[in-house]
């Protein structure tokens, strides 16, 4: 019997223009679209993916959040930051957590916070495993 493995997650993010949030993923923040069909689609960044669903859903109605952990949160930040899309008051931060992290909101107000594990904290966090 093959042993079971959960090996990644595909947050799903609900949007009222799919073609707008697009958009703004891949021109503020620098995700590649990876597929698109009406009233849904998939953008990555390196290895992290999310999908946009603008389907009417009345459980996902209201805005969610996602936190993505990366490598290179001062890098991303120096990246986003001048483009102004930096959620004002969840800039670049070291948290009591041990997590280095900023948010931005998208058009639909989606929470989307880029974490990097720091001190104490990168020692307990695995890097993802590839086969």
């Amino acid at each position: 019997m093959a042993e079971v493995e959960l090996i990644s997650t595909v947050p799903v993010l609900n949007v009222a223009d799919v073609p707008a949030s697009l958009a703004f993923y891949r021109d503020q923040l620098g995700f590649t679209t990876e597929f698109e069909m009406p009233g849904y689609a998939g953008a990555r960044r390196g290895e992290m993916v999310l999908h946009l669903d603008g389907g009417t859903h009345e459980f996902s109605a209201k805005p969610t959040c996602c936190r993505f952990h990366i490598r290179g949160v001062d890098e991303l930040y120096a990246e986003v930051e001048p483009r102004g899309v930096v959620k004002p008051d969840e800039p670049l931060a070291t948290m009591p957590h041990g997590l280095r992290q900023f948010s931005v909101l998208d058009p639909d107000g989606n929470r989307i916070t880029f974490a990097e594990p720091v001190g104490w904290a990168a020692t307990r966090t695995a890097a993802p495993r590839h086969r």
